[in-house]
């Protein structure tokens, strides 16, 4: 099952030691032990003695795949020296080639054992898998002996706290794809996109999506069509092989899939590309039940957050 994810506010502090935002990272939960560093391969040679290299702890490599299906590949491990274990996968037997990224996670006290880290490493790569967004490089499915309870209970706290971090800095995958009712116990607008149903209907297909702030997530029972113009793009390609390939569809005739379990899109134009088989504004085609866009929704919304008034345009451009 997935760790629960906190819905109260929270803040993460996050400190640049190069002072530039595309170098390393080192993002800490306010209040929190759990702390991820995040490295690029082409900096981690030159990091030297650096302490947290010594730590505990469990390690995320993550670089491009050349599956069809995933545009990036993970892999993640554990060590009682994390610098060592890196080192390790940059040459020799244990060398990935892949990768281009690593995520250390420590604990800013250093209290982390042998045991702490076997359970994390079990279970992050148990969330990976359940999630689905990118690719796996791990074979094996670890299974470590039981933790004694109030240790079982301090590793679940951990992957609570870290799994916001990994997604404020970028990492999404361990989070599991959202179901369409989002929201609950957030305010939102009335009227806001994400409570609002959408539906598509286009060549002969149809569809019902959310728009929701962790993407755009289609109802199970939308209809895909298998044919794809010459404009579609590669990522599209893969993303409907991938649906294919991990049996999200079911073939009921030849022109046609229909999607069996609700599945959540990057954007609402990646759900449309996906459905329709060819490159179309997801903004422009998803429509509610009156026929208003959600392009038109989200603008709307906007507008009146922000006090924008129409009328000082002229009307509508």
């Amino acid at each position: 099952m997935p760790e629960p994810t906190p819905q109260r506010p929270f803040t993460i502090r996050l400190f640049l030691p190069d002072g530039d935002p595309s170098g390393r990272r080192i993002a800490v939960r306010s209040h929190h032990t759990a702390e991820v560093y995040y490295v690029t391969r082409a900096q981690f040679p030159s990091l030297g003695t650096d302490s947290r290299l010594g730590r505990t702890g469990v390690y995320v490599l993550v670089g491009p795949s050349d599956s069809e299906t995933h545009e990036l590949k993970i892999y993640i491990g554990q060590s009682g020296r994390l610098g060592e274990r890196i080192k390790s996968h940059l040459k020799g037997t244990n060398a990935k080639d892949w990768w281009t990224e690593v995520y250390l996670l420590t604990k800013t006290d250093g209290e982390l054992d042998q045991a702490d880290v076997d359970h994390l490493e079990a279970r992050l790569i148990r969330l990976a898998r359940d999630a689905r967004r990118l690719e796996i490089d791990n074979t094996n499915n670890p299974n470590p002996p039981p933790l004694p309870d109030h240790k079982d209970a301090d590793v679940s706290a951990l992957i609570v706290d870290v799994l916001p971090i990994y997604k404020a800095l970028g990492l999404r995958a361990f989070e599991p794809a959202p179901a369409y009712e989002t929201g609950q116990g957030s305010e939102r607008p009335p009227g806001s996109p994400e409570e609002v149903p959408l539906f598509l209907s286009a060549v002969g297909i149809s569809g019902e999506g959310r728009s929701t702030r962790n993407g755009f997530v289609v109802l199970a029972g939308a209809t895909i069509r298998k044919t794809e113009t010459a404009t579609i793009s590669s990522s599209v390609k893969r993303k409907r092989q991938q649906l294919v390939t991990e049996d999200h569809l079911r073939a009921d005739d030849n022109t046609a899939w229909t999607l069996i379990s609700d599945h959540t899109f990057r954007s609402a134009s990646e759900a449309a590309c996906v459905l329709t088989g060819s490159s179309v504004s997801g903004p422009s085609y998803w429509r509610t039940s009156s026929g208003k866009s959600l392009n038109e929704l989200e603008y709307g919304e906007a507008t009146t957050t922000s006090g924008v008034d129409d009328s000082v345009d002229g009307g509508t451009p």
